[in-house]
């Protein structure tokens, strides 16, 4: 190959290279400001949450992996519904928003014009290390569709999507209570049963079910049918002064937030033989369907001090407190067994 054809072929080929390098066929991606954020920190470093909404207020705290009220104080101690507060650390960890960069609101001048003077909201965020930071959602924007928004310390006014304000305005104004705290309106209750996992009837399996028609109260004793018994009209007298018990245990108390290995039975409770305590009562799904809920109660072994039973609610969530529910609900429930209305 003569000394020109080589040098040629040098020459095509750093030319190629070029080419390919600098690639001016190549289309140029449009570069695209990113919407920035409100605010943005780390969940891990989230230790406390404090929101108040309007005249509502409520405070909860991080121990260890476990979340708790702490304010109001009647629920300090207890843990939230989990289906409820599940992500709000990854929400309040920071949303991503439109910001209003118009000259006349590059800063917030005036805190009237947008309702953060008097905030429908205050969010207040405790971090590790010693660090803090609030945040305020005032009005509504014209379309609706924001609310406007300050990092307090910091001088941009922002635009924060409504739906994201009212789900943090939400823990506060319908406080996220645990099912089996909540106190259920007689009248709503469809039916309480009652089982036994101590007793070995001779018929029939140890459950005692009552149920409310109209206002009228009936029961059912399964002891004494292997099938389905019939109904019976409760003796009022006898029955009144059991149907507020009916609400729920008076007294609740916390004796373990978070059991991690999900095994209770050093509190005597055995998910598949304990003794029980149901009720059920209509409820409405998220797309408006009524449908027939229940709480259901396992009961373990009584407290040292003899005031309480330890207990757990019946569920397929994880990370399930241990309770403690009052010995004298308990004993007079399952004493209906003894002496049938």
């Amino acid at each position: 190959m003569s000394l020109k054809i080589t040098i040629g072929l040098l020459v095509i080929a750093v030319a190629v290279g070029i080419v390919a390098y600098i690639n001016p066929f190549k289309s140029e991606e449009e570069r695209v400001d990113k919407t920035p954020w409100f605010y943005q920190v780390a969940q891990e470093d989230i230790k406390a949450i404090e929101v108040t909404h309007l005249d509502k207020h409520v405070r909860f705290v991080k121990t260890g992996r476990a979340w708790a009220f702490e304010e109001p104080a009647s629920l300090a101690g207890f843990p939230p519904a989990w289906e409820i507060f599940q992500g709000t650390e990854l929400i309040l960890s920071g949303p991503r928003t439109q910001r209003d960069l118009t000259i006349a609101a590059a800063t917030i001048d005036n805190p009237t014009q947008y309702g953060l003077d008097d905030p429908r909201t205050i969010v207040d965020v405790e971090l590790t290390a010693d660090r803090h930071l609030r945040f305020k959602l005032g009005d509504l924007t014209a379309d609706g569709e924001f609310y406007y928004g300050e990092v307090v310390g910091f001088p941009q006014l922002y635009l924060v999507v409504k739906i994201w304000g009212d789900v943090v305005a939400r823990l506060a104004n319908e406080l996220p209570l645990p099912a089996w705290y909540v106190k259920r309106d007689i009248e709503d209750i469809v039916s309480a049963s009652i089982f036994r996992e101590d007793l070995e009837p001779e018929t029939g399996t140890a459950i005692m079910e009552f149920l409310q028609e109209d206002g009228v109260w009936f029961v059912r004793d399964y002891r004494t049918s292997e099938t389905v018994p019939d109904r019976r009209p409760v003796d009022p007298e006898r029955w009144d002064p059991v149907i507020p018990l009916l609400q729920g245990s008076p007294n609740i108390r916390v004796e373990n937030m978070r059991v991690e290995d999900e095994d209770y039975s050093r509190w005597g409770i055995d998910e598949e033989a304990s003794s029980a305590i149901e009720i059920r009562f209509p409820d409405v799904s998220d797309f408006g369907t009524v449908f027939l809920e229940h709480i259901s109660l396992l009961i373990g072994d009584k407290t040292p001090d003899g005031t309480g039973y330890y207990a757990l609610w019946e569920s397929d969530q994880f990370f399930r407190p241990t309770i403690i529910v009052d010995a004298e609900w308990v004993e007079t429930l399952f004493g209906l067994f003894d002496d049938p209305p």
